[in-house]
């Protein structure tokens, strides 16, 4: 019952926000699910004024496969529209597993390791998307738990108590800007942010980095979204750790100002991508 209020109050303002917005106005098709006001997507559309549906009856002039699942199977009444104009179709999978595979491939290095012959200690993190539920653990490991991936411990650290982490939206293979994400070292597998700032590519990414961020996001079928990549300070590489296609944002612990330019920004670059 819940849920049909809940689609007919979106059905509601949609027609409401159509004679709002005018004719010319562009709709986005969101299927089978509904974006939620804190993600970023939505924040984008609003400024944009363009009108959100979830329903396929309506004419749409871009549509995105949006699930908050680490696995998805495309649903039947995709399969009938223009695939050109669904963003994420062939984005179905974001386990760890698939992530380190992918990344695997594109980089020609990777993040795992064999917790049974490897000696010394790893991270041990769900395979599932977003738990942030990583442990360190020492190897070797008599019997790996089913459903978690064990990798290799990043030197992320920026100074003595802080780790960062470089959050990359992508739209479409082209990289805005980046959210610097700094964590204290005792909350790096967690979600607990210490601060965040907004930052150039250039300043973070090498060109030849970015195109390899963009070849891993086209090989894994991320049309839009968000990265989670650590900067290594062993070997000085970049690892690309998460993937999501449905991210609420911005990040935070940004300054009001940095949050509001973050949002323009975004707009601007998904009215240039996308439009």
């Amino acid at each position: 019952m819940m849920e049909y209020l809940k689609k007919a109050e979106q059905e509601i303002l949609f027609y409401f926000n159509s004679l709002l917005k005018g004719k010319n106005a562009r709709t986005i098709l969101f299927y089978p699910e509904y974006p939620n006001k804190r993600t970023i997507i939505y924040k984008i559309l609003r400024h944009l004024k363009c009108n959100i549906t979830s329903s396929i009856k309506h004419k749409f002039d871009l549509a995105f496969y949006w699930e908050d699942t680490t696995f998805r199977k495309e649903p039947d009444a995709l399969k009938n529209l223009i695939p050109e104009k669904i963003m994420n179709l062939n984005c179905k999978d974001i386990s760890k597993e698939k992530i380190s595979e992918v990344f695997g491939k594109v980089f020609g290095y990777g993040l795992d390791i064999n917790p049974r012959t490897f000696t010394g200690e790893c991270v041990r993190k769900n395979n599932l998307n977003a738990m942030h539920d990583g442990v360190v653990v020492k190897c070797p490991v008599e019997n790996p738990e089913k459903g978690f991936v064990y990798q290799k411990i990043l030197n992320n650290k920026i100074d003595g108590n802080l780790v960062m982490d470089l959050r990359t939206p992508v739209l479409r293979g082209v990289i805005p800007f980046i959210y610097l994400k700094f964590k204290e070292i005792k909350n790096r597998f967690t979600n607990d942010l210490y601060k965040s700032e907004v930052a150039a590519v250039n300043e973070y990414f090498t060109e030849n980095e970015t195109k390899k961020i963009s070849e891993f996001c086209s090989q894994i079928g991320l049309d839009y979204g968000e990265l989670d990549v650590l900067r290594n300070n062993y070997d000085g590489k970049i690892y690309i750790v998460d993937v999501n296609y449905t991210p609420w944002g911005p990040p935070a612990k940004l300054s009001e100002d940095e949050n509001r330019m973050a949002v323009l920004r975004m707009s601007e670059a998904f009215k240039r991508i996308y439009f």
